[in-house]
């Protein structure tokens, strides 16, 4: 057996005991000695095992210290989907349509779930967004509420209870940018933190209200586009913020 066959058993020895729980995130793998007697290889093959185990996305090598468990990788493969769409040409319609498709059924399974849910968690992530959002409009920063939607976001696919979705959904989100409707620009800025109030409201009381198909169509009518709306975000690259004329919207939101 040669070197890359042992260096490959070694890593996915390793990958696995990472897996099951052995060694957690930020903890220090046993040095290359004790790997390559742990696994029965030499230093040389633990060490091309290692460089595996980073390609892979779980293992870091710090300077000087030793070899590391990375945190959780949900960021790492959210820009590698959204690498794998920009090569292969994708719109921002691509994404919306696999997203309107995702978090309806994301809130529908968190509607069977309701009495497992922490409704004070999602609604104070909730508040987080729209202060942001709040401080972000009258500051004119287009992303400085980016990062609490997004973490409201996984808040709801995790309500889901269900791991694909837990993992795909967060990702897709974050291959997108947020929509921008034209009519805000003549909306004050407490018009439109009322607005998403509503919008996200809505979202959860039908979650609340453990009916499965009334949530669905909930999150279906919110994020609801006509036929004109997707033909122009069909002319947007994936990643760049779509400007929405209102009159394109089915639901006024």
């Amino acid at each position: 057996m040669n070197r890359k066959n042992l260096s490959e058993l070694m890593a996915e020895g390793v990958r696995e005991a990472i897996l099951a729980g052995a060694w957690k995130a930020g903890d220090a793998l046993p040095t290359e000695p004790e790997l390559a007697d742990r696994y029965g290889v030499s230093r040389a093959v633990v060490r091309d095992g290692t460089r595996l185990l980073a390609a892979w996305g779980l293992v870091e090598s710090r300077q000087g210290k030793g070899v590391f468990v990375t945190q959780n990788q949900d960021e790492g493969f959210a820009e590698a989907l959204l690498l794998a769409l920009r090569r292969n040409g994708a719109s921002v319609w691509d994404v919306e349509s696999a997203e309107a498709h995702l978090l309806p059924e994301a809130v529908a399974m968190a509607a069977k779930r309701s009495g497992q849910i922490h409704f004070e968690d999602l609604e104070l992530l909730r508040d987080e967004y729209l202060m942001a959002l709040e401080q972000a409009n009258r500051d004119g920063d287009g992303r400085g509420f980016r990062l609490p939607w997004l973490a409201l976001v996984d808040a709801l696919y995790r309500a889901s209870g269900n791991a694909v979705f837990q993992i795909l959904g967060p990702a897709v989100a974050r291959s997108r940018q947020h929509r921008h409707f034209e009519d805000l620009e003549e909306m004050s800025v407490d018009e439109q933190v009322e607005r998403e109030r509503k919008i996200l409201n809505q979202i959860l009381d039908g979650i609340r209200s453990g009916n499965e198909d009334e949530a669905r169509e909930i999150a279906q009518r919110v994020m609801s586009l006509g036929e004109e709306a997707q033909q122009l975000l069909i002319t947007f690259p994936v990643g760049e913020v779509p400007r929405i004329p209102t009159e394109l919207l089915i639901h006024k939101r």
